[in-house]
């Protein structure tokens, strides 16, 4: 069983959201608290989109959505949206991981690692911590 932390589902999201019909044709930038790992930035470099970094808290995400900077954006409670709302969307982002898993005909697991080897693993300190 594969676990997926939340700044590496964002990151695997945006690595894959070319598969995705409503993104093929690329993503305008994506976005990430200071508090969530630099998976997402190792994506976003790659694929020569701008990463922004904000503060915790959807209103700085809204900004960016409602200026046309950013697609996708999460946070490190897994609160992951798009364009499409201005606050975080669980139905989405499941939708988007059943799509990724039936496009690419594997497994969670498989998708991790072979994420993993492209671009990195990255282990947060503070995502790790039991408060």
């Amino acid at each position: 069983m594969a676990a997926v932390s939340p700044g590496g589902s964002l990151a695997v999201l945006t690595a894959n959201a070319h598969l995705v019909p409503s993104y093929s044709t690329g993503l305008a930038g994506v976005a990430r608290p200071l508090l969530t790992s630099h998976a997402l930035d190792r994506v976003a470099q790659k694929l020569g989109i701008p990463c922004c970094e904000t503060l915790t808290g959807w209103r700085f995400f809204c900004s960016l959505l409602d200026a046309g900077l950013v697609t996708p954006c999460g946070e490190e409670s897994f609160g992951t949206s798009s364009k499409h709302a201005r606050e975080k969307d669980g139905l989405w982002a499941v939708l988007f991981w059943l799509n990724l898993i039936a496009t690419r005909s594997e497994s969670v697991g498989d998708i991790l690692i072979q994420h993993w080897r492209k671009y990195g693993r990255i282990f947060s300190a503070i995502a790790s911590r039991r408060w």
